[in-house]
């Protein structure tokens, strides 16, 4: 493999490596501000499993030997909601935000698979595995989202 494919590859796992440890950070402030244990589990849970991830994505630069820039790993902003607000509500707010971010990721993930990256099985299996993930925490939160959307509609 080329030095130049090396370093493209490597642009490509930091710049999933920045997004996946946003969202990580995302899920971490989310459990805070939850007063749901149930979702405060949940969000736990991504927070960890974004962390192995984090884990996968370091190893693969470092086996590029290419050099893991932490420092560009963004500080998560997750929206601080008004605490007055009824738990459901406040929960379904955190929740929104997490889709987006988890769908932000998606979509990092996807740009990331229709480059060069594709030719190279390893990395490729382990992107798709990544993406898999996140795409099966999206569709819980979607769900879970949507749950709490309907508890909150009048009838």
């Amino acid at each position: 493999m080329e030095a130049s494919y090396h370093e493209n590859y490597t642009k490509q796992l930091q710049r999933l490596l920045n997004i996946v440890a946003k969202g990580r950070k995302k899920y971490l402030k989310a459990a805070e501000q939850t007063e749901s244990d149930e979702f405060r589990n949940l969000f736990n849970r991504y927070a960890g499993e974004r962390e192995d991830i984090i884990s996968e994505l370091k190893a693969a630069i470092q086996k590029l030997d290419g050099q893991v820039n932490e420092s560009t790993e963004q500080e998560a902003e997750v929206q601080n909601l008004n605490s007055t607000k009824v738990h459901s509500k406040k929960d379904q707010s955190i929740l929104d935000s997490l889709r987006g971010s988890e769908q932000e990721t998606l979509d990092t993930y996807d740009d990331v698979l229709q480059g060069s990256i594709l030719e190279e099985f390893d990395l490729k299996t382990l992107i798709m595995g990544q993406r898999l993930r996140v795409n099966e925490a999206y569709t819980e939160l979607e769900r879970r989202y949507f749950e709490l959307f309907k508890l909150s509609q009048p009838y």
